[in-house]
């Protein structure tokens, strides 16, 4: 068994150590690093650990990022243990990284933080999008009606359960990119899983099968998208994707 502790240990030295470490995260593959200076990090003697694939200096999002694998997620469990939650929440708001003390333009800038935000958001639980579809594709080859194997029926207790379990991460994907966004943005993850919950609630969703709907400013019904009010303001439900 690999020991994720010492390697955890060996990567937060050659990156130059706690003090120059402001925020780790993770995706599938990499842990992904801000650094106060980038050049303090030693990719040669990363790159020489045994359990590390290579080193990547993303540019654009001013992450380090270091290649480990599947065993990401443990060695990244281990670096927030050895440095507390400090870098998942991200740093004080005083410390100045070296990718802040560039001038840029700030349009190229925002336009970063947006797709930095994005990516940090959905690389977490893209591991389980693909995961439900893979399990649902192959379900579907044994589905009677689909002329390839036909060995069971859509209406199969068998089928039901594990179709629902491979189609959970795409039901919950509110839930799940919320709470992975808000780590990302160092807000309370709890809260905005709450709000996503809220959007997926089937209480909410029943509400599209509401028969008040509007049509030349009219309230008619079953002719137009369905509408309803909240404090007495109409609005259209597709508006808000419900």
């Amino acid at each position: 068994m690999a020991d994720y502790k010492k390697l955890a240990a060996d990567i937060i030295e050659a990156v130059g150590g706690e003090e120059n470490i402001t925020k780790a995260i993770h995706c599938i593959t990499r842990l992904r690093f801000y650094l106060v200076d980038k050049d303090k990090a030693d990719s040669e003697k990363i790159e020489a650990m045994d359990g590390v694939a290579g080193v990547v200096y993303n540019a654009n999002l001013g992450q380090y990022q270091v290649v480990i694998g599947q065993a990401v997620a443990d060695v990244y469990d281990e670096i927030v243990a050895q440095l507390g939650s400090r870098v998942v929440e991200g740093a004080d708001d005083n410390i100045v990284t070296e990718e802040n003390k560039v001038s840029k333009n700030p349009v190229a800038r925002a336009f970063q933080v947006v797709v930095g935000t994005i990516t940090g958001s959905m690389m977490p639980i893209i591991g389980l999008l693909a995961a439900g579809g893979m399990i649902n594709g192959i379900l579907n080859m044994f589905v009677k009606g689909n002329h390839i194997f036909e060995l069971i029926s859509p209406t199969d207790p068998t089928y039901i359960i594990i179709s629902t379990l491979a189609m959970a991460p795409f039901y919950f994907l509110p839930v799940l990119v919320g709470y992975a966004a808000a780590k990302q943005l160092g807000s309370d993850p709890y809260v905005v899983a709450a709000v996503g919950g809220f959007m997926i609630h089937p209480a909410l969703q029943g509400l599209v099968a509401a028969p008040n709907i509007i049509q030349n400013g009219e309230i008619v019904a079953g002719k137009a998208p369905v509408v309803m009010e909240f404090f007495g303001v109409t609005f259209n439900t597709s508006y808000f994707n419900i």
